[in-house]
């Protein structure tokens, strides 16, 4: 029986030192509506996001670059100068989320290109 309550007083003991775990954001799903993407690095939103999907759309005749890039002191490009092709789309789900720190900016090689993303912050 002193072993029982033993093992039971330690269970106890340890969930009441346990801590909650922060969740990495605290609003709904954020979108912005299609529009015509910047010709100079451009910030989206400047916190901190789980990015979950973007579609870039290229309405000329000739291949333009898209870059998307988080905003941190060292930024890190999650799409490099990805080439679109003339008169196509390019569409990216991220499942699973991807955290920008300090939020995102965009910048497109030339005018022509739209872009669309959904995120939470």
């Amino acid at each position: 029986m002193r072993t029982v309550l033993l093992l039971m007083a330690l269970a106890f003991a340890g969930l009441a030192q346990e801590t909650p775990v922060p969740v990495p954001y605290t609003s709904g799903v954020m979108n912005i509506a299609p529009k015509a993407a910047p010709t100079s690095l451009t910030q989206v939103t400047p916190y901190d996001a789980m990015l979950f999907g973007v579609t870039v759309t290229n309405t000329t005749a000739g291949a333009l670059t898209f870059t998307l890039q988080s905003r941190d002191a060292s930024p890190i490009a999650f799409l490099s100068a990805v080439s679109i092709p003339a008169n196509s789309s390019y569409v990216v789900a991220i499942p699973f989320g991807l955290w920008m720190v300090r939020g995102f900016s965009v910048v497109a090689s030339g005018a022509g290109l739209n872009y669309y993303a959904q995120w939470r912050q």
